[in-house]
């Protein structure tokens, strides 16, 4: 049974893969963004599971992928059959002016000066160390400094895809450092991500296995650089351990951990039963505030509250289909994956359509976002919205202001 289940994934993987490749004539596709990754980790926790303090994988947590692939890309099919009658006209890719890099460098130089002033402020009155993820969140996590540290991060992806100069260099190399201030290693990988996807998607760039490890390296290596950082700040992790080479070797084991944690996070979960009781608050959480905060509610979290143990540490991410199958179950399982797979879809569709600096930052933005379903679900958090509103909102003022 657990390998005919592991079967049917991997073929239905595979034939996804061939016929999204045959509609698209591309493997960039929302779909293969989503799958891909996951069945690559699927390998990885399947090699692991059973070793170095890991627990085995429990099969049948399998199926929610099995059944939500198809789902998510049905109206992707749908779109095809109408895109047959109305083809997509390729417009040229459309360059910003000198006056609008100039605009985001001098925005984005006085975001790093405010940022700046926030860290001394910080520092001056005792507040912590940095390094520490309590500073960190003190830092960032909320109010106008986490607003501006999200702009600069939507001003870090637009400049690193449209000019890459030795002053873009600089000024991203600024908002890395206020990123690594912040200690939330998504952060620093996922903007990232999403330039590589970018140049990927509109061609400025072709892949290869090379590039793939060297993006792989660097995630690794920020992780690791992240939990150093706390290490050489004076608060260790791990107390036990006093020795660099000790830490590296608790850090490889909490790599392993979280690069697991979303399958089997869900294996857990599907072998206990299911702990979650079904609430869409948690799926659709940042359209829930906005409705509460305009009424005067308290917000809420789009944190799930039950930790398992996978065998090395505790997890609460059950991966993209695992989160919507564990909370919604089961029509509204169904339902959510079909308009999620809609919502990629016409972000696809723009793109294909309008090539765009916006568009393609945008569709690379939700391919990034799919990308990271084999950890968790991440559409239930805010600032995951809150990118493409700045990457809308740059480029809206830079077509007021900056046009030639």
């Amino acid at each position: 049974m657990n390998i005919f289940l592991l079967l049917v994934l991997l073929a239905e993987a595979v034939l996804l893969f061939r016929l999204e490749k045959k509609m698209w004539h591309t493997g960039y596709t929302p779909l293969n963004f989503l799958m891909i990754p996951y069945v690559a980790v699927l390998a990885i926790t399947l090699l692991f599971a059973g070793h170095f303090g890991l627990d085995d994988f429990y099969y049948p947590s399998l199926l929610p992928w099995i059944a939500g692939l198809p789902l998510f890309a049905l109206p992707g099919w749908l779109f095809f059959l109408a895109e047959r009658r109305c083809p997509a006209v390729e417009t040229p890719q459309l360059n910003h002016s000198q006056k609008s890099y100039l605009f985001q460098i001098y925005l984005a130089i006085a975001i790093l000066i405010a940022l700046s002033v926030r860290l001394v402020v910080l520092l001056v009155q005792g507040k912590g160390l940095i390094g520490s993820e309590a500073f960190g969140l003190l830092f960032a996590s909320h109010g106008w400094a986490g607003h501006l540290l999200l702009l600069g991060v939507a001003l870090m992806i637009l400049l690193l895809f449209e000019k890459r100069t030795w002053l873009t260099w600089l000024v991203v190399a600024g908002m890395l450092f206020f990123l690594f201030v912040y200690q939330v290693k998504s952060w620093i990988i996922l903007p990232l991500l999403s330039v590589f996807f970018a140049l990927l998607i509109s061609r400025r760039i072709k892949f290869s296995f090379q590039r793939a490890v060297w993006i792989g390296l660097g995630a690794v290596a920020v992780f690791f650089a992240s939990y150093l950082l706390i290490y050489v700040s004076g608060n260790t992790l791990f107390p036990q351990f006093t020795t660099v080479g000790e830490q590296l070797k608790s850090i490889s084991g909490l790599f392993l951990h979280y690069l697991t944690s979303g399958t089997l996070g869900l294996s857990a979960d599907m072998q206990q039963g299911i702990l979650e009781e079904p609430d869409w608050q948690y799926i659709f959480t940042p359209f829930y505030n906005l409705w509460f905060t305009l009424t005067g509610q308290p917000v809420v979290s789009g944190v799930n509250n039950e930790f398992l143990h996978t065998g090395i540490n505790l997890t609460n991410v059950r991966g993209f289909f695992g989160t919507l199958f564990v909370f919604t179950r089961p029509a509204g399982f169904a339902l959510c994956c079909l308009l999620f797979g809609t919502a990629s879809q016409i972000v696809f569709w723009l793109f294909r359509h309008y090539k765009t600096v916006c568009t393609t930052l945008l569709f690379a933005w939700v391919c990034t976002v799919l990308f990271m379903g084999w950890f968790e679900y991440l559409f239930c958090l805010e600032t995951i919205f809150e990118i493409p509103f700045w990457i809308l909102f740059i480029t809206f003022v830079q077509w007021i202001f900056c046009r030639s």
